[in-house]
């Protein structure tokens, strides 16, 4: 009963309410000439490549987002309508794992290239395409047991050192790596951490990450289609074994990816 009440009341109040984890991603489909406002900042709203009237709000929320209440206002047709987005806390384990010392600590000598590395990159996802390349769903990019998921806290050699922001998947060495879709190839790098590295820029604020590799295919500026090979797997970066890393970011938040091809997938698909 209190339930329905609730409903009735934001109904009356025309507040559309949803629930999401930090580290997930909320998808949401909006008509065309839809506006949707964030504290008096209008959001870039994404076409939907498979349906021409349609637009879609892609919200990443991350791992160490505050957890609080979204508030937006979405205005279409002259009509105003608050979305209360509510942020809950992830259930996410915690993880020991041993690698060598230098990778818990890195060498001082090394620390000015690490943080070259870290700006790099952060510099590419802040160069987002609005425009997706992509015009079909995502695939992961490998068809194997994931060995670690998404947001678990990383205890190496018994320190905390970070949480896990991306999904690891089982690979032998030389185990070829696809495309998750469509994209345009904006680096290849080998750096510490995550060894041989490929990011692929979909358009839309997304980008897609290949981790821990042995050997690249691909190239800065290639046009990748969906499914292609682009790199094979290996044992590069700190790693206690062979697999890939594999991560989604959007507007420079790490997302989990299962949980975020699962929400955009559900909106790539005509009826």
């Amino acid at each position: 009963m209190r339930v329905s009440f609730i409903i009735l009341v934001l109904f009356i109040l025309k507040v559309f309410a949803y629930e999401v984890h930090n580290g997930e991603t909320f998808v949401l489909s909006v008509p065309k000439g839809t506006k949707i406002y964030k504290k008096n900042k209008e959001l870039s709203l994404v076409q939907n490549p498979v349906k021409s009237d349609e637009k879609l709000l892609i919200l990443p929320v991350g791992y160490r987002d505050e957890i609080r209440d979204i508030v937006l206002t979405k205005k279409y047709n002259n009509k105003t309508k608050s979305i209360v987005i509510s942020v809950k806390r992830g259930n996410y384990k915690k993880e020991r794992l041993k690698v060598a010392k230098n990778k818990v600590n890195p060498p001082k000598k090394l620390l000015d290239k690490i943080y070259k590395d870290y700006k790099l990159v952060q510099s590419i996802y802040k160069k987002q395409t609005l425009k997706p390349y992509f015009s079909k769903s995502f695939i992961l990019p490998l068809d194997s047991k994931i060995t670690s998921r998404f947001g678990n806290a990383r205890v190496f050699n018994e320190t905390l050192k970070s949480y896990h922001s991306g999904v690891d998947f089982r690979a032998s060495v030389g185990t070829p790596i696809r495309a998750s879709n469509d994209g345009i190839v904006v680096l290849v790098k080998e750096m510490y951490y995550t060894g041989k590295s490929i990011i692929i820029d979909h358009g839309g604020g997304i980008f897609s990450s290949y981790s821990h590799l042995n050997r690249a295919n691909v190239k800065v500026g290639d046009f990748i289609k969906r499914g292609e090979i682009i790199a094979h797997s290996g044992v590069s970066g700190r790693i206690t074994g062979p697999h890939l890393h594999y991560t989604i970011t959007i507007n420079s938040k790490k997302v989990n990816p299962i949980l975020f091809t699962k929400s955009i997938n559900s909106f790539l698909r005509l009826n």
